[in-house]
């Protein structure tokens, strides 16, 4: 009788154990999982970030051409009409 309820005690061991591990890999799975999606969303942020970065380098980069460009005009304007910048 004590040989059968160690037995018992001792089957209910290994599925308490063999539960537990499942448990473990499922919650383990569940965390690798949360993380692929917390690292995939810091991703898609990052090149978003980076396209808005990009928009805006264009951007200045394109007022800096036109603000040369007008004064390239300028001193050409300036050139054809023989003014040297002395006015005595």
């Amino acid at each position: 009788m004590i040989r059968f309820a160690l037995m018992v005690l001792l089957a209910l061991s290994v599925v308490n154990v063999a539960t537990a591990q499942d448990q473990n890999a499922q919650k383990g799975q569940q965390t690798a999982e949360e993380a692929k999606d917390k690292a995939a969303k810091a991703q898609a942020e990052r090149e978003a970030l980076r396209a808005q970065m990009k928009a805006e380098k264009e951007a200045l980069q394109k007022e800096r051409n036109e603000q040369s460009d007008k004064l390239k005009a300028k001193k050409k304007k300036k050139d054809d009409n023989g003014d040297n910048g002395d006015n005595r």
